[in-house]
């Protein structure tokens, strides 16, 4: 009996060093490419949240301008200008006398005149006071740049 039990413990035999060191790398191959598919899922996720955020923004700013031109059209901005509605309904606040391009270098103007919640700055050019061009501009949460929508209103 003691004899067939050696000889089943000579047979048997664990796992050897490489098979296990193989195991690991397998496993945590798999687990980095989930984390990685995870986080860039997060990064899409919060980028849409954002940018529903800036179009609910923007909506709201369209029905007030909206509203603006049923009920006061005489309080609508002329040609040739950039604005920004107010929720009160109150006239909007002119920021120029005439649109300016509105890149990258020059949206520190508006920053403060046209904010909401701090993290979305709104814009409204018109150049011939019929036809409305809504800006939202945002920096993206993680400090990786910015984005911007942009949206057409006709009266």
């Amino acid at each position: 009996m003691i004899a067939r039990l050696r000889k089943l413990s000579l047979l048997q035999r664990g796992d050897t060093i490489i098979e296990v060191l193989i195991a690991v790398a397998v496993v945590s191959s798999v687990l980095g490419i989930t984390y990685a598919a995870m986080n860039r899922n997060m990064l899409i996720i919060r980028s849409s949240q954002e940018r529903t955020e800036a179009v609910k923004l923007l909506q709201g700013q369209i029905e007030a301008l909206r509203q603006m031109s049923i009920a006061s059209p005489s309080l609508l901005p002329a040609a040739n200008v950039n604005f920004c509605m107010k929720a009160d309904g109150s006239a909007p606040t002119v920021i120029s006398g005439s649109p300016v391009a509105l890149d990258a270098d020059n949206w520190a103007n508006y920053i403060g005149v046209c904010t909401s919640n701090s993290l979305y700055h709104t814009v409204i050019t018109t150049t011939d006071g019929a036809t409305y061009k809504f800006y939202a501009r945002w920096d993206r949460l993680g400090g990786n740049g910015r984005d911007e929508i942009i949206m057409v209103y006709k009266i």
